[in-house]
């Protein structure tokens, strides 16, 4: 039995399209610009069907209302081309079911892993916060600490000086001038209110007023006395300071 060989044009609703014969070497041996009148039509031995009969016999075969050989028999389509096209059918519809489930379960891990990055996010943040809040806290304690520590350093130091100054005014020397103090801001009570008691009170010289009674003789006669005292009168105060003591 000679093998025969089919050929599947697409057609669309009022177009016209060319059949063209094959031989074995895929080669066109004929061509016809006119549509057959029928879906089944032998010429030299070739078959020749349309797109929309053979859809027909692909939906009757997968709503199960016929089988291949039957589908085949009864809309004049080739039962090899049937079966390969139901197959492709088929297999599109379950990838296309799979993808669309795919597509699902990529949208509801999607969703899951959105909401357990929230979940994730919001652990962070609390426990971030914890965190901050804890180091605040040991730093404020860590200042508190450091404020009480100086504060009893300083009232140390303030005892300790008021000790020192007590031991010290214990133990000054009677024979020290009183106008003389370690400190003289802190101790001016002791101090009399006059502003010339800083100045060292003048030499105490006696004067002789025995039978002088003017002061040009007053200080003739205390000059003679340095003169026997100290040999000299230089690098004395002057003389006019006697009149003023």
């Amino acid at each position: 039995r000679m093998e025969e060989e089919y050929v599947q044009y697409e057609l669309v609703d009022g177009e016209e399209v060319d059949y063209v014969e094959y031989n074995k070497d895929d080669q066109p041996i004929e061509e016809s610009s006119q549509r057959p009148n029928s879906t089944k039509l032998n010429i030299k031995g070739r078959t020749f069907f349309s797109n929309a009969v053979l859809f027909k016999a692909i939906k009757a075969v997968i709503k199960g209302n016929m089988n291949v050989n039957k589908a085949a028999n009864f809309y004049g389509v080739p039962r090899s081309s049937l079966q390969r096209k139901v197959a492709q059918s088929r297999e599109e519809h379950k990838r296309s079911v799979n993808e669309e489930y795919l597509k699902k379960l990529e949208a509801k891990a999607q969703k899951e892993r959105e909401e357990s990055l929230d979940e994730e996010t919001i652990q962070w943040r609390d426990e971030y916060q914890r965190r901050i809040d804890e180091v605040e806290a040991n730093v404020a304690e860590e200042i508190r600490r450091e404020e009480a520590a100086a504060a009893e350093e300083r009232e140390k130091a303030q005892f300790d000086q008021v000790d020192s100054e007590c031991i010290i005014e214990e133990n000054v020397d009677p024979s020290v001038d009183n106008h003389i103090y370690l400190d003289a801001g802190q101790n001016s009570s002791r101090r009399d209110n006059d502003e010339d008691d800083d100045i060292p009170p003048p030499p105490q010289i006696g004067l002789e007023r025995g039978s002088t009674k003017r002061f040009e003789e007053e200080v003739e006669v205390v000059a003679d006395e340095l003169e026997e005292r100290e040999g000299s009168v230089e690098g004395m105060p002057r003389l006019d300071c006697f009149h003023q003591y």
